[in-house]
């Protein structure tokens, strides 16, 4: 049970203190909006700073989507990347094509968590 999990830890799984690829987008894409969402509104521009969130929710999900059809569609090579053995590959891939079923679902969820 624990290889398989600890197999896609790095790329998708941000529960842990190491973090993730899934993780850091996120990161990047929340950090980044929030700077420009605070230009936006320093300036009185409501409307653009509305236009700059909207934008960020939007990419967000775009970027979780790619990783949720990625985990998908290519879970047996992201876990032979990521070094699954022969012992525990078949277990590392139903649990990648499983749990990026529901990538969009975490990613709104790790987003309500902030708030």
């Amino acid at each position: 049970m624990a290889a398989k999990y600890h197999c896609i830890v790095p790329v998708y799984h941000s529960g842990t203190k190491k973090g993730s690829a899934l993780g850091a987008v996120n990161m990047l894409i929340s950090i980044g909006g929030v700077a420009i969402y605070a230009v936006r509104i320093g300036q009185g521009d409501v409307d653009g700073a509305n236009d700059v969130f909207r934008h960020g929710i939007l990419l967000q999900l775009c970027a979780a989507a790619v990783f949720s059809l990625a985990g998908i569609f290519f879970a047996d090579g992201i876990c032979s990347l990521l070094g699954a053995n022969e012992t525990f590959r078949h277990l590392a891939v139903d649990y990648l094509f499983w749990y990026s079923i529901f990538i969009v679902a975490t990613v709104e969820k790790e987003q309500r968590m902030v708030k």
